[in-house]
């Protein structure tokens, strides 16, 4: 079983081992290199994975799809493509149980490379297969089935477009056939890496764009109609790199992007979280991670409100890169962060949620019969926001209870419990992760202790109803907790 550690702070801490939160990991391939770039929960509760590989199949890489049950063990496997390099990208389960692929094709098509398209039934089997691009170099990145049972699929073209590549965004019937497609971009490079159906029923899409933002490159959105036309674009980033990889929609019909920033943060890069409203308005944003490299390939919205971001660390762990996820509470406050991986390089790049907590979606080359295989490592989420470094038996440094009453009118009471003397620090903030009112406690001894806050803001006024988070804090430790004012 792979090493797994625990980050106990947003930067700069060295993880401590708890590989009690894996519950279990798996491997799958053969001699050669296989990837895991896309899963998708299927409604058995098992597993479908979607990558590529090199030992097995018709060419040079070919889409290798796996179909797994509850446990990660395999029910079938499959392989896709032609007698050149053909790669799988993102997969989902259709309506009629069978699944959408998406990649990229340099076996078929009318290009350097064609965005590549397979609908396949619930044990593997083609049904069709499509392919969309030009003479140049085309790539398909995201899919989802759409609510008309169409599909749109988001990525890029240098066939087509304005720059050298741009957003490529292709819509299609339930049998594949184009409907219509829409490029995105400037004069220099754009490539989308995410797309999701708004609750309107049209399509936001992330990627990065070299031609947008005040950076050398930018998170880019690109929110459309039914139709693919434009109602608004945006970049995120600061002045210097920053990459988008994927977005959610939030429950609030809102968006959550994630992707790396160097622009931000500790190290050369860091895990990059933005959350917007439905106009694409920066709400707040964050970023994870130490002195190297860290990013986020994929974001999933917790059953909490918060979200799980997971990708690659090269600041923590145990090799080169090891898998990474971060837990945050609604406002984007980290509650967790974790590594998983051995001594070799290993890669998160879409995370599922398991009855118990999450998935983890990508390839290793730490526990693999050849060069890589393929690789899932399910994670619990207890929710719990530290957990002691070697000894289980151990008390947690202090826990926090919910309010009462919850909801609450006037005024509500916040207990915790502190097992050691510390100096703690109790914060109120809005759904926004804007500051309403902040009491430093000072230094208390261990027992129960009770913090009454009465509604009002750090101005004396009274604050409106709505959600609302408490925090409390140490200096390396804190535990977050919703509450609910009802006047």
């Amino acid at each position: 079983m792979a090493a797994v550690t625990v980050v106990l702070a947003v930067t700069g801490t060295t993880p401590a081992l708890h590989s009690q939160d894996m519950l279990w990991s798996a491997s799958y391939g053969g001699q050669l290199n296989e990837d895991g770039y896309a899963g998708c929960v299927t409604s058995d509760g098992g597993y479908a994975v979607l990558g590529s590989t090199f030992s097995y199949g018709a060419g040079d890489y070919d889409l290798y799809l796996l179909r797994l049950d509850s446990g990660g063990d395999t029910l079938w496997s499959a392989t896709y493509g032609g007698p050149e390099t053909d790669q799988g990208c993102d997969i989902q389960q259709t309506s009629d149980g069978g699944f959408i692929l998406a990649g990229k094709t340099k076996s078929y098509g009318s290009g350097e490379s064609d965005v590549y398209l397979l609908k396949v039934d619930f044990v593997g089997g083609v049904l069709w297969s499509k392919t969309f691009g030009g003479t140049g170099r085309d790539e398909g990145w995201s899919v989802r089935q759409t609510s008309d049972l169409g599909f749109v699929i988001a990525g890029k073209t240098n066939s087509r477009g304005a720059g050298a590549d741009d957003f490529y965004l292709i819509k299609t019937d339930a049998s594949g056939d184009s409907l219509w497609s829409k490029t995105f971009g400037g004069a220099n490079g754009e490539s989308a890496a995410a797309v999701r159906e708004t609750l309107d029923g049209g399509y936001i899409v992330l990627g990065t764009s070299g031609s947008f933002g005040s950076g050398y490159s930018s998170l880019y959105a690109v929110r459309t109609d039914s139709l693919g036309d434009t109602l608004w674009t945006a970049a995120y980033g600061g002045e210097s790199a920053d990459f988008g990889y994927a977005v959610e929609v939030s429950p609030d019909g809102g968006f959550v992007f994630a992707g790396a920033t160097a622009s931000y943060g500790a190290g050369y890069s860091d895990m990059y979280v933005v959350k917007t409203d439905p106009q694409g308005t920066v709400e707040w944003d964050r970023f994870y991670g130490g002195s190297e490299d860290d990013r986020a390939y994929t974001v999933q919205v917790a059953p909490d409100g918060g979200y799980l971001l997971a990708g690659r660390t090269q600041s923590y762990g145990s090799g080169q890169y090891d898998m990474y996820a971060v837990r945050t509470d609604p406002v984007g406050f980290p509650l967790w962060s974790r590594t998983y991986g051995g001594e070799k390089s290993d890669y998160c790049r879409m995370a599922l949620a398991h009855p118990e907590g999450f998935v983890l979606v990508g390839y290793t080359y730490s526990f693999s019969a050849g060069g890589s295989d393929s690789y899932l490592v399910t994670v619990r989420d207890d929710q719990a926001t530290w957990v002691p470094e070697l000894d289980e038996a151990l008390p947690r440094e202090f826990d926090l209870a919910q309010n009462y009453p919850n909801p609450f009118n006037l005024s509500t009471v916040i207990e915790f419990t502190v097992d050691r003397r510390n100096d703690f620090t109790l914060t109120v903030y809005n759904i926004l992760g804007q500051e309403i009112r902040r009491r430093r406690l000072g230094n208390l001894s261990s027992g129960l202790h009770r913090v009454t806050w009465d509604g009002l803001d750090k101005t004396g006024r009274e604050v409106a109803s709505g959600v609302y988070l408490y925090r409390l804090s140490t200096d390396t430790h804190h535990l977050t907790r919703k509450m609910v004012l009802l006047k």
